[in-house]
């Protein structure tokens, strides 16, 4: 998982008087005591998919794997809009769904099989339960991509495995890492699977940029591993977050 840059500016999908209008009719729902259902909340947020695609670079937020729009058209909810798997009696976050800063772009493994309604916070006494709570006070365990490096909470482990398999793990036992690891399962087999092909590729690059560096004569060979180890790290590139950290192990820090 790596820090996602957010445009500061919604999309137009989401200024629309359908969605204000559809806004209105959750609030007087609400304010009469009636549940509010899927069928209420009406998908306006889909109109944002292109600018989410684009934000996330084609990427899941939370597992980093390269994704086929057409295929997997999710828009995550950070916070979930229709209920609360920790909270039976949570309405959810309704008053969020046209929320800009709520909405991210993630497969469908993550997030309707993953994360669906999970939303963990460290003290449910505190959960914001109405569109007056302030949520900035809840303090979720769950990383939000927009708003977290996930290089602060992750290092990855291959050792074990030989390299067949690579493993996400956190820092320092963090509590936030650990409930984004589990919510989401990012240790999937899948993933272990895939994170390992890609540490083969980084391997070779890593060890082309050393024995170059290292020889005289190898000069054009030094440039191609040093364009390959910055794809490797950008945003586009799919387990860029695993790139950084192995290229960092390698003390290869100095071409990022």
């Amino acid at each position: 998982m790596i820090k996602i840059n957010r445009p500061a500016a919604r999309p137009v999908s989401l200024k629309t008087r359908a969605v204000a209008s559809t806004l209105k009719s959750l609030r007087a729902k609400a304010k009469r005591g009636e549940s509010i259902t899927s069928k209420d909340i009406r998908p306006f947020w889909s109109g944002s998919r292109d600018a989410l695609f684009n934000m996330h670079k084609g990427k899941c937020c939370y597992c980093e794997r390269k994704r086929d729009k057409a295929r997997e058209p999710d828009v995550e909810h950070y916070r979930p809009k229709g209920g609360v798997a920790e909270d039976a009696a949570h309405p959810g976050y309704w008053w969020l769904a046209y929320e800009w800063t709520n909405l991210l772009w993630s497969c469908k493994t993550c997030n309707e099989e993953k994360k669906r309604n999970h939303f963990p916070v460290e003290n449910e006494l505190l959960r914001v339960k109405d569109e007056q709570g302030d949520v900035t006070t809840e303090n979720p365990f769950l990383l939000n991509p927009a708003l977290d490096d996930g290089e602060q909470f992750f290092l990855y482990d291959w050792e074990e495995a030989q390299g067949i398999l690579v493993k996400i793990h956190v820092k320092d036992g963090n509590t936030r890492g650990k409930a984004t690891i589990d919510v989401l399962d990012l240790n999937r087999l899948e993933l272990l699977q895939e994170r390992a092909t890609c540490l083969e590729f980084l391997k070779n690059i890593a060890t082309g940029l050393i024995v170059a560096r290292d020889q005289a004569g190898l000069e054009e060979r030094k440039r191609e591993c040093i364009s390959a180890l910055k794809s490797a790290i950008s945003p586009e590139s799919q387990f860029s977050g695993l790139a950084r950290w192995y290229f960092k192990t390698r003390h290869l820090s100095e071409y990022f």
